[in-house]
């Protein structure tokens, strides 16, 4: 579940509740305000590189619609 779902369900107040149960007891946890400290960098040419660059996009792009061989053992069992 995406952090902005969480936070609208309360459920992550009930999370923090059980969690610091044991320290101090805590009731009708809300969060008020979310704030972004910083945006993480991405360099997209590293996330390519990282999971097998350009090549790898190509052909999932190229694989797409294609039909798909089955053996003759399955279509035996068919008939």
């Amino acid at each position: 579940m995406s952090l902005p779902l969480r936070v609208v369900c309360a459920r992550l107040g009930r999370e923090i509740e059980k969690s610091t149960e044991g320290v101090y007891p805590l009731q009708n946890v809300l969060i008020r305000k979310v704030v972004t400290l910083r945006a993480p960098k991405t360099d997209l040419n590293k996330l390519l590189e990282i999971h097998g660059g350009a090549d790898v996009a190509a052909q999932a792009q190229a694989d797409v619609g294609k039909a798909v061989e089955r053996p003759a053992a399955a279509e035996e069992k068919k008939a």
